[in-house]
């Protein structure tokens, strides 16, 4: 499911980042939600992982895990 606006993080299984936009994880209260983001390009891209891992580690620490698949 593309990521047009925020939404719940177990809403769907999979979330694609939208064209020309981040997808980064934010939570609210005790809630996570998926989330586009307008933040400015990351090596020269938008989306950009690194932006959404970074977003990861912010809310969890080490507690997560990521697995790039190419």
């Amino acid at each position: 499911r593309e990521v047009d606006s925020s939404q719940p993080l177990p809403a769907a299984p999979i979330w694609l980042a939208t064209g020309g936009r981040h997808l980064v994880l934010a939570r609210d209260g005790a809630s996570t939600f998926v989330k586009p983001d307008n933040g400015p390009h990351e090596n020269e891209c938008r989306p950009s992982a690194d932006v959404m891992f970074r977003s990861i580690v912010e809310l969890y620490g080490s507690r997560c895990l990521a697995v790039v698949l190419t």
